[in-house]
């Protein structure tokens, strides 16, 4: 029963009944005028095939408008209701892109949004508050009308985040989130969200186009102001309880979590992603979106780092604590060190760079040099290379100075 409530829920914009009920209870509560109303009722009444020959992600992007730059051919494109959120997808495209299109129109697109939040009750996923955050930055753009309350932000807002615990659970989904706030401009509508996600934004935006992503990631095309590399010497940690991040002044790390906090699976499948001007730590991930080249099923490093305990800054580096394993990190590099009662049976560490600038040291039970136990093996022919260490007892990757 409760999977039938769930079905319902989501797919309720499908029904064209429900739709029409739905736009003309909106319209008599905010006193739509009579030509958007009109045009409203003709958008709802079309929902046009998928093609079947491609993925559904596919049509969506379509139906979204992402390939079109004027208005005459964004309203000429139907909107699928299999896809409501596209609706504010088309509307952050016309943002992002700068979009010449008639105040008609976008008062149009803007209200049907409104009208179409996604909203669902206890099955409320990230859907609602990426909804508002578009919302409130368009208002801000075009001086709208708003239609909806500060109050429905904190509800959105407790739907995704469990104090400072991101339940989602995807880096790449909080990344957009925060990309998102940073383009609002309320300080009333921030000071809802936790100061540590324009942090986070702020200290991953000059290294998006050079990360690897993992897990769930987020298909929303978005656009980027690439900032440049913060110079001054600040170190940053953040946790958002299922993984957490660290910043030096150049190298980013990002290190997931084990825990009891289960929501909508937007898991990040690898446990460890570094990034240095040298080399970084991958992990591949079923769901690694980013780059096709390292997509690869079932192949994640299982780094066995166990509980994590607590991390120490210390001069210009950090000391992350785990049950099992102590890592050291900085911009010269990382190191692990495994306690000996809990050693892995094995570890195997895929990285980019040349050997010819880092330096390995890996030391295992079974050698305290790179030996028989501890191979070294290019991938595909490719710039990624692993590790292998059979129980390894240290292991470190540093910028060869």
């Amino acid at each position: 029963m409760n999977k039938l409530i769930k079905l319902i829920i989501f797919l309720r914009e499908r029904i064209l009944l429900y739709r029409i009920l739905k736009w003309c209870i909106f319209a008599k509560k905010n006193r739509l005028n009579l030509s958007i109303f009109i045009n409203g009722i003709k958008l709802l009444s079309v929902n046009p095939k998928l093609n079947r020959n491609i993925s559904n992600e596919q049509n969506f992007s379509y139906f979204r408008g992402y390939h079109l730059l004027n208005e005459a051919d964004l309203i000429s494109l139907p909107i699928c209701w299999k896809d409501v959120y596209g609706i504010f997808m088309r509307l952050e495209h016309i943002l992002d892109n700068n979009i010449e299109v008639s105040q008609d129109y976008l008062n149009l697109i803007y209200c049907l949004a409104s009208c179409f939040i996604e909203h669902r009750g206890k099955f409320t996923n990230n859907h609602y508050l990426m909804n508002l955050l578009i919302l409130e930055r368009f208002s801000e753009c075009n001086n709208q009308k708003k239609y909806f309350k500060l109050s429905d932000v904190e509800v959105a807002y407790n739907y995704v985040f469990k104090e400072n615990f991101f339940l989602e659970r995807s880096s790449h989904y909080l990344f957009i989130i925060s990309l998102r706030l940073n383009k609002v401009q309320n300080n009333e509508f921030r000071s809802i969200f936790n100061e540590d996600l324009l942090k986070y934004y702020k200290s991953i935006i000059p290294y998006y186009s050079c990360i690897t992503w993992l897990g769930d990631i987020c298909p929303d095309k978005i656009q980027l102001n690439q900032l440049k590399r913060n110079p001054e010497n600040s170190l940053i940690y953040l946790n958002f309880g299922s993984f957490i991040f660290f910043k030096t002044p150049s190298s980013v790390l990002k290190i997931s979590l084990n825990d009891s906090i289960l929501r909508h699976g937007h898991e990040d499948y690898g446990s460890i992603v570094l990034y240095n001007d040298i080399f970084q730590l991958v992990d591949l991930g079923i769901d690694d979106l980013s780059n096709k080249k390292y997509k690869l099923k079932n192949l994640h490093s299982q780094y066995e780092l166990g509980k994590f305990i607590k991390v120490e800054k210390e001069n210009k580096q950090f000391k992350i604590n785990f049950s099992n394993c102590l890592i050291i990190f900085s911009s010269i590099g990382i190191s692990f060190e495994w306690n000996k009662n809990n050693i892995p049976k094995k570890i195997k560490m895929f990285y980019i760079g040349s050997l010819k600038q880092i330096k390995m040291d890996v030391k295992s039970l079974y050698s305290t040099e790179l030996a028989d136990k501890v191979v070294l093996s290019s991938f595909n022919k490719s710039e990624l290379s692993s590790v292998v260490v059979e129980q390894p007892k240290y292991m470190s990757i540093k910028n060869e100075k």
